[in-house]
C-alpha cells in the first residue's frame, strides 16, 4: 500500500516535540526556525500553531545540524 507508506513524511512536531527529540532546549528550536535552518507547515503568525515537518527535521540532520547551534561549532 503505497499510501500507507506515505503517512511518516505528513507527520509535523510541535516545538516542545522537536526540543525533545533533538535533546536541546525549545529556545534553541526557536532560534533554528528564526535562521531558516528548519521550515514550518504554515506562515508564522499569531494564533496559528508552529508545526514542523518530519523531513525538515531529516534535512537538518542530513547536513550535520550537532548541539541546537548549526554549522557554527
Amino acid at each position: 500500500m503505497s499510501s500507507a507508506s506515505a503517512l511518516p513524511e505528513l507527520r509535523a512536531f510541535s516545538v516542545p516535540e522537536v526540543s525533545e527529540r533533538l535533546q536541546i532546549s525549545q529556545r534553541a528550536v526557536w532560534r533554528l526556525l528564526a535562521d531558516g535552518q528548519l521550515k514550518t507547515l504554515f506562515v508564522r503568525k499569531p494564533g496559528v500553531p508552529v508545526r514542523i515537518p518530519a523531513e525538515s527535521l531529516r534535512a537538518l540532520l542530513a547536513n550535520g545540524h550537532r548541539d541546537g547551534i548549526g554549522g557554527d561549532a
